[in-house]
C-alpha cells in the first residue's frame, strides 16, 4: 500500500488508478472474489510500476532540458529582450518609441513632441493626455519639485 501512496505523489496521473485498483483488492477478497482480487492487484502493480517509470523519465528529461538551457543550446524564447536590452530587427512592433528628450516619433500617431495625441479617437487621445499629466506630476513629486 505504501508503494501506491508514493505512486500518487510521484506521478498522480498513474498513481490514482493504482490506488483505486489497490483499494479494490481488499473488498474483492472479502467478498470471496479471489480472481477479481488478483486482477485488481495485477492492475494496481502495473499502474504503480508505470507511475515510477513515468516519474523517472520526467526527472531525466527535466535534468537534460535544464542542462541544455544552461548551456544555451536550447531556449524557450523568453527574456531575450529583457536581458539584452532588446533586439531591433527593423520591424514595427506597434509600440510607440517616443522619447521626450529626443523628440523621436515612430509614426504611430502618439505624442509627436507637441504634447498632443492623434490616434483618431478623441476619447483615447484625452485619456492619454491625462495619463501624461498624471505621470509628469508623479515624476515631479518623486523628484521633489
Amino acid at each position: 500500500m505504501a508503494g501506491l501512496i508514493i505512486a500518487i505523489i510521484l506521478f498522480p496521473l498513474l498513481g490514482i488508478p493504482a490506488l483505486i485498483f489497490g483499494l479494490k483488492v481488499d473488498s474483492a477478497w472479502r467478498a470471496g472474489d479471489y480472481q477479481g482480487a488478483y486482477d485488481a492487484h495485477d492492475k494496481a502493480k502495473k499502474f504503480e510500476k508505470w507511475s515510477f517509470i513515468a516519474f523517472g523519465i520526467s526527472i531525466v528529461l527535466s535534468v537534460l532540458l535544464s542542462i541544455l538551457m544552461t548551456l544555451g543550446i536550447i531556449g524557450l524564447g523568453f527574456g531575450v529582450a529583457a536581458t539584452s536590452g532588446g533586439l531591433d530587427d527593423g520591424t514595427d512592433s506597434g509600440y510607440s518609441e517616443y522619447d521626450d528628450t529626443t523628440g523621436y516619433d515612430d509614426g504611430t500617431g502618439y505624442d509627436d513632441g507637441t504634447g498632443e495625441y492623434d490616434t483618431g479617437d478623441e476619447e483615447l487621445d484625452q485619456q492619454l493626455e491625462e495619463l501624461d499629466e498624471l505621470n509628469e506630476s508623479l515624476d515631479d513629486e518623486m523628484n521633489g519639485y
